[in-house]
């Protein structure tokens, strides 16, 4: 509509139903939606183990009352690495 009016001589910003469309607006174009979360069963069990991490940051967790996936998450997990990175036991071979 907007090269419409403007290849007629009219300015869109000067019609009052256009200004519906500019940015802001309801009716304005909206941005691309974030891409959907990951299918990889990696990827997924990467997600659980960061939330475990972020849940506990400030609140330390009662080792009584743990779950196994959170023992993980907490004291063998490797955030900051890619995948689900971990650390494990030095075994002499």
């Amino acid at each position: 509509m907007r090269a419409g009016l403007r290849r007629a001589g009219v300015d869109p910003a000067t019609v009052p139903a256009m200004q519906l469309y500019e940015p802001g607006s309801l009716f304005a174009p909206r941005p691309e939606p974030p891409p959907p979360p990951p299918d990889s069963p990696v990827d997924r069990m990467r997600q659980k183990l960061l939330r475990i991490v972020e849940c506990h940051r400030e609140q330390p967790i009662d080792l009584d009352q743990a779950s196994p996936m959170e023992l993980f998450a907490l004291y063998c997990f490797i955030p900051d690495a890619p995948g689900v990175t971990y650390l494990a036991a030095e075994c002499p071979i």
